[in-house]
């Protein structure tokens, strides 16, 4: 932390470690890419505006290519979450998490993570949007 004057205050803390709530994020893909044949889909992650004591966050989007059967299955654990002892959740979980939770865009966004497991339960944490 940095004083000015005693008057002034800085506290600098990295950009990936600032996560704001899920509700200011929604995922979407085009439905006609999720009933394509192409190996890999656009998948938009955005963030709406907010405001802040300090000032506005601008909006903000980014567009990640899972592949076409990554998509699919968050698409499914979007509409049912997994028990944490399924296998198909597990591999969902660790496929994110070796590759979509890596991108440092996600992170930039301030959206700490897609899948999370609460408990005994894996699920999605946006609204998976089909457009």
């Amino acid at each position: 932390m940095e004083s000015r004057r005693d008057r002034l205050f800085r506290l600098s803390i990295r950009p990936d470690m600032v996560f704001f709530a899920d509700e200011l994020f929604s995922f979407s893909v085009n439905l006609a890419d999720l009933h394509g044949v192409q190996n890999k889909i656009p998948a938009t992650i955005s963030r709406r505006a907010f405001d802040t004591g300090f000032g506005v966050v601008l909006d903000k989007t980014e567009v990640f290519k899972p592949t076409l059967d990554f998509a699919h299955k968050l698409k499914s654990l979007s509409e049912h979450p997994f028990s944490a002892d399924n296998d198909d959740g597990v591999k969902i979980a660790d496929t994110y998490k070796k590759g979509l939770h890596q991108d440092s865009r996600l992170k930039a966004l301030g959206l700490k993570s897609l899948i999370r497991q609460d408990g005994a339960t894996i699920r999605f944490v946006l609204p998976y949007v089909c457009q």
